[in-house]
């Protein structure tokens, strides 16, 4: 148990070091929780939702950059709003019209949209 201490305070310091880690865990880890939560209830639904990281990405992209060009944080809301519904409806489209296999598209969208940003 004396190790582990040891390893604990030359990774950390002192007790202030540890709350801003666990601090920015949470405050990074709390977005990832919310989608979790959404494809949890999609898949309860009986929908599988396998797209929901690049919804996540391209909402935030685009609100942040058109929230900031604008100086709105309501515009950047709608903005991210907006492009989460754009990137929706871009896979109903290819999925359902076009045919393409809808867990091919998801991967691939998963892919490209971070890379676009």
């Amino acid at each position: 148990m004396g190790n582990w201490l040891n390893v604990f305070q030359s990774i950390f310091g002192s007790g202030e070091m540890f709350v801003r880690f666990l601090f920015s865990v949470c405050r990074i880890s709390t977005t990832y929780i919310f989608v979790s939560e959404a494809a949890v209830i999609c898949e309860k639904a009986g929908v599988k939702n396998m797209m929901a990281e690049s919804m996540m990405t391209a909402s935030a992209f685009a609100g942040a950059v058109i929230g900031g060009y604008a100086k709105s944080l309501l515009v950047g809301m709608l903005a991210g709003m907006l492009f989460s519904v754009i990137v929706t409806l871009f896979m109903c489209f290819s999925a359902f019209k076009m045919g393409i296999d809808m867990y091919l598209m998801s991967i691939s969208l998963n892919m490209a949209i971070p890379a676009a940003t």
